[in-house]
């Protein structure tokens, strides 16, 4: 398993690259039907990167509070800062996408848990943008979560040899 926590957090790193991407296209006036697959394409990749880390901590028996004392102050700023844009993003997200955007037979429709309301392109564009914003910020959060916890692990490890236990 520790072969494979470098690679894993490169994987990461490009998906959290890629889901950012993706996050900071829904606010530029751009086609969101283009990032779509992008952003739910990425997760398939997500959880085996999870489970790679979470195994490579088990098998060295590393708490969690080990790990954290890792985290600088920067790092821990820079952590709550995304956090909160995360949640706030979240509940925004929530609030403005009342339903899935749907295309039936040419004519555009909010599905508001399986009732469907006709509504225009742009409200339909816009409705793709919130989706496409509220599941890139869960990729970058859950990315970025590996890419810290890969690299908690490895600083652990660093300070491990270092010390000669």
């Amino acid at each position: 398993m520790s072969g494979l926590l470098r690679p894993a957090r490169y994987v990461a790193a490009a998906g959290f690259l890629l889901a950012l991407a993706c996050h900071v296209a829904t606010y530029l006036p751009v086609d969101p039907g283009l990032f779509q697959p992008l952003v739910f394409g990425s997760f398939p990749v997500m959880f085996p990167l999870v489970l790679i880390v979470i195994l490579a901590q088990n098998q060295r028996h590393i708490r969690i509070d080990d790990l954290v004392r890792h985290i600088t102050t920067r790092e821990r700023l820079a952590i709550g800062g995304f956090l909160a844009y995360v949640a706030v993003d979240f509940v925004l997200m929530i609030s403005l996408l009342p339903g899935q955007p749907e295309i039936h037979q040419g004519a555009f429709f909010m599905n508001v848990h399986g009732a469907l309301t006709q509504i225009n392109h742009d409200d339909y564009l816009a409705g793709l943008q919130h989706a496409n914003r509220l599941f890139s910020g869960h990729e970058m959060a859950f990315y970025g979560l590996v890419v810290g916890m890969v690299t908690l692990v490895l600083r652990h490890d660093a300070a491990i040899s270092t010390d000669g236990v």
